[in-house]
């Protein structure tokens, strides 16, 4: 029997509907395990507070009482310029509240302090036309809460559930119109997958839809509830740092609202538990996003690979060491042939450095990277890059300031200004209670600061509304291609169909028995890229890893 292709009862088992698949050659085999993948994809389900229940809700507040109207048998709704709809449907009232779920599980980043979830209409008009009449019998009704408050082109209207079902476990509710569209034959899977654009890259879509990766379903979903529960009895300070948003209020990051994480989490479980792994490579900065990057850490610790427990492999100070083959002018000549180098980037990301400026006397990101080289004498980079090889570069400055300064300052803080170095805009905060600390880099690592100070800057001629974005994108389009199409390619060719491995960014997680293996690989090819050996951490993914909540 194929190796790829394990349980041929546990396939058949699966397959709904009593339909059996000749598994009897390779052909067959693949058909048979692509169709329960597609069987368990195409079974779409929603996420509801338990103590609601619909019906009974439908009984007591009768839609025609809202902006819905009886026509002989059927009820449609009525829009507020006098013209009717479509005929009501369950589903479509159950996807909005879905989306509570859906919208943060997919951006952990819109998780919000107050709860409320973003939903973008013009998005949500593609699947229901006359949402406005869902919305306003969920809100009239007390199922939904509102904020009312939204920003042309910047901020969506949020809604979060009533108090009555905030606090509520979420339990599953399975579409039922879909059960008959599962696909028969690989064409028309194929199709379902055609605008993927994991599609042409084997060494990193046979783990997804194999469906060896699971998790402990029912323990995870204890723990998530728990957690919430955990969160809330100990006070806003317990909430975890929303590290994209900054409260100039507070002077400290935004918090995020345990209630909306635990939407997100129960339903990326769900997800992992039906084999719906949601994996795909962003067109922006390259990146793999699936729901094992959109979850929170912890819960990974309940995931695990055809029964075998999993480890983590990651990169100690990764954006810092990415970084470093910046510093190596080579990179950047159109004519390199560095292992590496920018030409071999994805086309948007080269663009954003390689342009010629409309105007006279206007300088390009090239010119300008070239002319702050050239009066360089090559070792302005060397204590930087001996830092952040050994992974120690929060930890050094920490040290740092505690010798010359005579001050403690927590780890977290460091880390939050270097990530600003790479994030924000070169012009910074001076009322920052932590100013002094960018500063302090800016002294220490002087000829660092000014490549991504150049990188950043604004330059004309150029569409990007926000360049200084620039850096971070550029960083993680290398750790990308690195990371996804160095390492993880390089483990398929030399072993084929052999050693799981899973992405985090700029992590790999594979099982016990490879780790050593996926660690080598990604030695070997971080070096040969960035010019300096990495430094990389382990972490086994185990539910006994978890705090007691």
């Amino acid at each position: 029997m194929d190796k790829d292709f394990k349980g041929v009862n546990l396939i058949k088992k699966l397959l709904s509907g009593g339909r059996v698949v000749n598994t009897s050659t390779d052909t067959d085999r693949v058909v048979a395990v692509n169709l329960t993948i597609a069987i368990k994809h195409c079974g779409y389900f929603a996420l509801l507070p338990e103590n609601l229940d619909l019906e009974a809700h439908l009984e007591m507040y009768p839609l025609t009482n809202f902006k819905f109207r009886q026509i002989s048998d059927k009820i449609i709704s009525y829009n507020d310029n006098g013209t009717f709809g479509s005929n009501f449907d369950i589903e479509g009232l159950i996807h909005i509240l879905d989306l509570l779920n859906i919208i943060p599980a997919r951006n952990k980043d819109l998780i919000t302090e107050d709860g409320f979830v973003p939903i973008n209409s013009t998005k949500i008009r593609n699947y229901l036309r006359d949402y406005e009449c869902y919305l306003d019998y969920l809100i009239k009704t007390d199922i939904l809460v509102p904020d009312n408050h939204y920003i042309v082109g910047e901020k969506s209207r949020g809604y979060k559930f009533a108090p009555a079902y905030e606090n509520s476990r979420l339990v599953q509710y399975n579409y039922r119109r879909f059960i008959s569209q599962q696909p028969q034959t690989v064409s028309e899977l194929n199709q379902r997958f055609e605008n993927n654009t994991l599609v042409n890259y084997s060494y990193l879509t046979h783990w997804y839809y194999h469906m060896q990766l699971a998790i402990d379903k029912e323990a995870a979903e204890d723990y998530a509830l728990a957690l919430m529960q955990k969160k809330f009895r100990l006070g806003y300070n317990s909430w975890d740092k929303n590290r994209d948003k900054w409260s100039n209020k507070r002077n400290d990051y935004c918090r995020k609202n345990p209630r909306t994480q635990y939407w997100a989490v129960m339903r990326n479980i769900n997800h992992i538990d039906r084999g719906d792994y949601k994996a795909m490579i962003d067109t922006n900065i390259h990146r793999l996003h699936s729901v094992i990057t959109n979850m929170q850490k912890d819960f990974r610790n309940f995931l695990s690979c055809d029964g075998q427990q999993l480890v983590s492999i990651d990169i100690k100070n990764s954006q810092p060491y990415l970084s470093c083959i910046l510093f190596n002018p080579d990179f950047w000549d159109v004519n390199s042939t560095l292992y590496l180098r920018l030409n071999q980037l994805p086309d948007n990301i080269k663009n954003s450095i390689i342009f010629t400026p409309p105007s006279r006397g206007a300088v390009s990101i090239l010119d300008s990277l070239t002319e702050f080289f050239n009066g360089l004498n090559g070792y302005e980079f060397d204590l930087f890059r001996n830092i952040v090889s050994a992974g120690r570069l929060y930890e050094t400055i920490k040290e740092w300031i505690q010798e010359e300064r005579g001050e403690t300052i927590p780890r977290s803080d460091v880390k939050t200004i270097i990530f600003k170095l790479f994030f924000a805009p070169n012009r910074v905060d001076s009322n920052d209670d932590n100013h002094w600390l960018m500063v302090y880099f800016r002294e220490k690592f002087p000829q660092v600061a000014e490549v991504f100070r150049v990188i950043k800057r604004q330059y004309r001629g150029l569409r990007e509304e926000k360049q200084h974005g620039r850096l971070a994108c550029l960083l993680q389009s290398i750790e990308s291609e690195i990371i996804l199409h160095r390492c993880c390619k390089r483990v398929w060719e030399e072993n084929p169909q052999q050693v799981p491995i899973f992405t985090i960014h700029d992590s790999i997680a594979t099982t016990v028995e490879h780790r050593n293996y996926v660690k080598r690989i990604m030695e070997e090819e971080l070096t040969a890229c960035i010019g300096i050996a990495p430094s990389l951490s382990e972490e086994s993914w185990l539910i006994s890893n978890l705090e007691e909540v």
